[in-house]
C-alpha cells in the first residue's frame, strides 16, 4: 500500500471536524499526529540531554519545560 503524500494527508484531514476528536489536540489541529508529531519526536530525540536546562532568556521556558508543555497540550 503506497504512503500518502503530505498534500493527500492534509486534504483528507481537512474533511474532519472538531467533533471527530472531542477533547484532543486533533479537534484543533487535525493533522498534528500524521504531519507535525513525527518531526517533533525526531527533534526531541536529537536534543542533547545535557542541554535540557537551556533557555534563551531568563523569562523563557527551558527546553525541558517546553517539551513537557507540548506533551501536556497533546493530552
Amino acid at each position: 500500500m503506497p504512503t500518502a503524500t503530505p498534500t493527500e494527508v492534509r486534504a483528507a484531514r481537512r474533511k474532519l471536524s472538531a467533533a471527530s476528536h472531542p477533547g484532543t489536540i486533533e479537534a484543533y489541529y487535525p493533522f498534528w499526529d500524521p504531519q507535525y508529531r513525527p518531526y517533533l519526536i525526531q527533534a526531541i530525540n536529537a536534543f542533547p540531554p545535557d542541554r535540557l536546562d537551556f533557555k534563551p532568556r531568563p523569562e523563557m521556558f527551558t527546553a525541558h519545560q517546553m517539551i513537557l508543555h507540548i506533551a501536556e497540550a497533546e493530552r
